[in-house]
């Protein structure tokens, strides 16, 4: 059984573990969140969710606000409409 840590990740640990993920080939990122998850299931969870969001790629951020704007007054239009 596999006792999880109680003891925090020091300061930019998670983002440190991240970037060695995201730079690793898809075999050793997956035996790396294997051993991550050994110890800390959630943090691998958590580090597994954003390598796949970070691989799906695009972000709001890619279209100017502008831009989305009608559709953030359309759907607020909506929903004070209910």
């Amino acid at each position: 059984m596999v006792i999880p840590s109680t003891e925090p990740l020091p300061r930019g640990a998670w983002e440190t573990l991240f970037d060695q993920l995201a730079e690793s080939s898809h075999e050793i990122r997956a035996a790396k969140l294997l051993q991550i998850a050994e110890q800390d299931p959630a943090l691998a969870r958590r580090l597994a969710d954003m390598l796949a969001a970070d691989a799906r790629g695009g972000s709001a951020l890619d279209v100017p606000l502008g831009e989305r704007a009608p559709g953030f007054v359309a759907a607020a239009l909506e929903q004070a409409a209910v």
